[in-house]
C-alpha cells in the first residue's frame, strides 16, 4: 500500500506500550526480517495456530505496530502481507528514560525468558515426582495396620 516502515518509532501511548511489552507481540515482530508476511507464514514462523493468529494481528494492526504492506489473490482468496510499522521502537517511560526494542535485545529477552521457563519446569517436575511417590507410599499398606486373627 502507500505506507512505508519507518527506522525508529517513539511510543509514548500506554495501551501500545503495554502491548509491545507482551513476549509474543516481540516474537511475531522478530518474525518478519524486513520481509513482508501473511498470517499463515507470521503463525508458522512462532509456531501458533493459523486460526488464532489473526486476533493477535488484528490487536497490532489496532496498535499501529503493523500494517497491511501488500495484498495479492491466491486461488480468489485475498491475501493481506504484514509489516512492522518500524525496525525499532523507543519505549517513552514514565520517567523520561527511553528503552529501545532492538530485535537483538528482545531475543536476548526471550531467551532469558525461556532459560527461566525451563528452570521453572524441571523444579516442578521434581517437585510433582517426590509427591507422586509420597502418595504412592501413602496409598501403600504397611504391615502394622493389618490385624490377624485366628
Amino acid at each position: 500500500m502507500s505506507q512505508v516502515q519507518e527506522n525508529v518509532i517513539i511510543v509514548d501511548n500506554p495501551r501500545v506500550i503495554k502491548v509491545l511489552k507482551k513476549r509474543f507481540t516481540k516474537q511475531i515482530l522478530n518474525c518478519f526480517r524486513g520481509v513482508p508476511k501473511t498470517a499463515a507464514e507470521i503463525a508458522s514462523s512462532v509456531s501458533f495456530p493459523k486460526e488464532k493468529i489473526y486476533y493477535h494481528i488484528k490487536n497490532l494492526l489496532d496498535s499501529k505496530i503493523l500494517f497491511i504492506a501488500d495484498t495479492e489473490i491466491v486461488k480468489g482468496i485475498e491475501q493481506k502481507k504484514f509489516l512492522p510499522t518500524a525496525k525499532e521502537y523507543e519505549i517513552k517511560g514514565e520517567k523520561n528514560t527511553r528503552t529501545q526494542l532492538t530485535i537483538s535485545q528482545s531475543n536476548e529477552i526471550i531467551q532469558e525468558e525461556e532459560k527461566s521457563l525451563k528452570e521453572d519446569i524441571e523444579t516442578n517436575n521434581n517437585e510433582q515426582k517426590i509427591e507422586a511417590i509420597r502418595k504412592i507410599n501413602e496409598r501403600r499398606r504397611s504391615t502394622d495396620k493389618r490385624i490377624i486373627r485366628r
